[in-house]
């Protein structure tokens, strides 16, 4: 026994399972469901669209010229290092943090005063305008917050104005009346607007949005953004993208931030410049005061000693001690350049001053470690502008500065030292060649070393005016960083709101919006529907009757026809016949196969009792037995309508509710029953027993000898007997009267009772509790999309016949 329950449950799970078909029939019937979500959808996509405003997308493509210079000199130090490429692309990681710094932004809001918004209004949004079509400027004094305001040219003067200004976040407005050009005090500062020129006119209203520098630089940053394209090929290549109302401004902001970008550039570069430049400075002041003095003192010396020409006396010797003093001049120089250097580095170990780089110094290692010094120190001190000291970066970039240092600071050494032993060197090379000079005069040997030192210095005052001139025509002509590839550009369209992408979002979510109610009201509906679900019980399908009368409407007609009233008078309908000779509707249809597969159950035998029940009230016994009835009457058969329902006496109300009835018979009042019994006049052999008076012991009555005498009797003079009983879980008087019954029809309400009754009306049919238990679906939805059975498939088609129209 316990084995069949499981069966028949787990017979029941998979019918309430989730069917796919069923599931898409629904859907179709509530296609009307579909078309006003769809139509609704489209209509707040099209009012969104028509509402936000329009967003454009500019985009510009740069090439970075200073990294690929870069990678071009350093070629072979970035294959030799293990992360050569990770520093290119960090060199170019450099550069997009600059294009993207919030003080390059700055200056191009300041520039191009994008601190204020320009805009009229349009048919259903305000449109920007801007550049030509702006005929005002607006600008504060001094720094000021968020404020709006709307200025009306005044009709009677074109060069006046009406200003109200508003503080967001603020009831209060203000009204202001000046002419253009003017200074206007107002609450959040001194203001002036003035013509763009002459030819200047204000037609219209127009909206002015003031932002704080720092809000209007945020919203611009965030909008702007930068890119390397091609990364895999290590490309030099920038792509410079930024979004705004206006494209004509989008694309003037983009050619801006190239400009400012590349005039700090330019600064950062010249720095290097200027530093050379004061050491030149420097270096030619003293050596000419030195060249002063040697000439005064050759000029006094040959004055005073008459000197006359040594070079004849002394021409052997002379060609040795010119080339070691070449040599010297040569080797002083560059001594002196690497001490200077030396004490620059010795001097501060500040990172953020670059080194200066000498050009007499020679030595190229030396030379390009300077230059890599000055280039690191110029990104760091762009990265702290930008961040601040305690970045892990920057600090980075000093530990480096500071191997650098360490580094160039040993080479400098290791050449002083060179030098120093050349010279020393060269000095007894020349000392031996003075020595041969012994025997001229001293005068001779005197001039020969001042004469020496003079031309040294003259060499490397020459040496210096050159270099100088060529750091300043250096300065003067330094190239931008950049070069534009593409102008800015873009598609004329808006890339926002997207109209496609909108429209097709508001179509899908049209569809599936009621898709998910409908889904929703699946898998949460735990009512008994239709016949499958019903398939988990193995009693006796006897049929099923589709909804009637109001329950058939359509659900605007429902609404239409919906009073409060309604809801209280819909368990006290008047039941009333349905099925009549000749009508061939849904619900005739319906009673018509349910007597066929009554008479199919009952062949074989005659003068039948049947009693009808449920679990729950108004589940449609009364309707179900008097259309039953009916239908029965209609082929010929006698039928006897009972009243069982001593309590309610729902069916008597189709005679009247005589006041003499079964109950007064069973009372022992002594009535004939035949006289309390009413022909229904439209049916020749259909009878009904009233209840008569309401009982107040209504199951000691239906118990009686005295009921079962009489349905044992009556059996005898009619083909059918038809009972209608109480709910069967409520009151006992159902299971007491089912003891004279042939066969019961258990009455299911589409939509009224549980699924989990299934269980209990399975145990019933099991057990035996009521006799030949069949089941009939009351109240099923004819367009419900679910799965048709019995009479609906022969007599689809009888659906426009319905009882509406037949009565209209």
């Amino acid at each position: 026994m316990a084995d069949n329950t499981s069966l028949n449950r787990n017979q029941q799970d998979q019918g309430e399972s989730f069917n796919l078909k069923d599931f898409l029939l629904k859907c179709a019937s509530k296609w009307y469901w579909f078309v006003a979500s769809v139509l609704l959808c489209m209509c707040i996509a099209t009012f969104y669209l028509v509402k936000t405003p329009k967003v454009y997308t500019r985009s510009s493509t740069v090439l970075i010229k200073e990294s690929a210079i870069r990678r071009t000199t350093n070629d072979l130090e970035s294959m030799l290092s293990a992360g050569g490429m990770t520093q290119q692309n960090s060199k170019l990681a450099n550069e997009i943090i600059a294009l993207q710094s919030p003080d390059l932004m700055r200056e191009v809001v300041q520039r191009m005063g994008l601190d204020f918004n320009y805009s009229v209004a349009g048919r259903a949004r305000k449109h920007v305008i801007y550049g030509t079509g702006l005929p005002i400027r607006a600008r504060f004094l001094e720094p000021a917050g968020r404020v709006d305001f709307e200025l009306t040219p005044l009709k009677d003067d074109a060069s006046r104005f009406k200003l109200e200004m508003t503080v967001p976040n603020s009831k209060e407005s203000k009204t202001y009346e000046a002419a253009y050009g003017d200074t206007l005090a107002t609450a959040a500062g001194q203001l002036i607007i003035s013509l763009v020129d002459s030819l200047s006119v204000v037609s219209q209203p127009i909206f002015i949005n003031h932002y704080s520098i720092q809000g209007a630089t945020s919203s611009y940053n965030s909008r702007l953004s930068a890119s390397a394209l091609n990364t895999k090929n290590y490309s030099d290549v920038l792509a410079l993208t930024i979004t705004d109302q206006s494209p004509r401004r989008a694309e003037d902001v983009l050619d801006m931030v190239l400009t400012v970008y590349n005039e700090n550039w330019v600064d950062d570069r010249n720095k290097t410049a200027v530093s050379t430049s004061h050491f030149i400075d420097d270096r030619l002041a003293a050596i000419e005061q030195d060249l002063g003095n040697v000439d005064t003192d050759i000029s006094n010396y040959k004055s005073r000693y008459v000197i006359p020409d040594v070079a004849a006396v002394s021409s052997m010797y002379m060609s040795q001690s010119q080339e070691a003093t070449r040599q010297l001049q040569d080797l002083d120089n560059q001594l002196y350049s690497a001490r200077y250097v030396r004490t620059s580095l010795s001097s501060s170990d500040d990172y953020s001053k670059m080194l200066p780089s000498p050009p007499s110094l020679s030595n190229i290692n030396i030379t390009n470690q300077i230059g890599k010094y000055n280039d690191l120190v110029l990104r760091r001190n762009n990265l702290v502008a930008n961040s601040s000291e305690r970045n892990p970066i920057v600090q980075e970039m000093n530990a480096n500065l500071n191997d650098m240092r360490s580094t160039i600071l040993a080479s400098v050494d290791d050449l002083i030292n060179t030098l120093q032993a050349q010279i020393s060197n060269i000095q007894k090379a020349e000392q031996r060649a003075t020595s041969r000079l012994a025997d001229n005069p001293k005068q001779s040997q005197y001039l020969l070393s001042v004469e020496r030192q003079q031309k040294v210095k003259e060499a490397l005052y020459i040496f210096l005016l050159q270099k100088r001139e060529e750091n300043e025509l250096s300065q003067a002509f330094t190239a931008y960083n950049t070069r534009v590839i593409t102008r800015p550009t873009g598609s004329p369209r808006p890339t926002s709101p997207n109209t496609r992408q909108i429209l097709l979002i508001a179509f899908v979510l049209g569809l599936l919006i009621p898709l998910a109610v409908l889904y929703l009201m699946t898998v949460t509906d735990t009512k008994i529907r239709d016949r499958k679900d019903l398939e988990a019980i193995k009693a006796p399908f006897l049929g099923e009757v589709p909804l009637h009368g109001n329950d058939r409407l359509s659900t605007i007609n429902k609404l239409k026809n919906f009073k409060l009233k309604d809801i209280k008078k819909k368990s006290e309908d008047k039941v009333s016949f349905l099925v009549h000779h000749g009508k061939r509707d849904a619900v005739n249809e319906a009673f018509r196969v349910c007597r066929t597969n009554l008479e199919f159950m009952n062949r074989g035998s005659s003068n039948h009792v049947i009693i009808t029940t449920s679990f729950n009230p108004g589940s449609g016994k009364t309707f179900v037995t008097s259309n039953l009835g009916a239908a029965l009457s209609i082929k010929g058969f006698k039928v006897l309508l009972v009243d069982g329902d001593l309590r309610h006496a729902s069916l008597s109300a189709l005679v009247g509710s005589p006041k003499k009835g079964l109950s007064n018979y069973l009372s022992g009042e002594g009535i004939d029953i035949n006289s309390m019994m009413v022909k229904v006049e439209e049916y020749d052999s259909l009878t009904i027993l009233p209840v008569g008076t309401i009982p107040p012991n209504p199951s000691e009555l239906v118990g009686s000898r005295q009921f079962a005498e009489l349905i044992a009797s009556l059996k005898g003079e009619y083909d059918y007997i038809l009972i209608d009983c109480p709910p069967f879980n409520i009151v006992a008087d159902t299971q007491i009267i089912s003891e004279i019954a042939d066969r019961t029809i258990f009455i299911v309400r589409s939509g009224l009772l549980d699924k989990v009754m299934i269980h209990e009306i399975e145990d019933i049919y099991e057990k035996g509790t009521l006799k030949n238990l069949s089941l009939l679906l009351n109240a099923t939805e004819m367009s419900s999309g679910r799965g048709s059975y019995g009479y609906r498939y022969g007599y689809g088609g009888y659906h426009s016949y319905d009882y509406y129209s037949q009565k209209n």
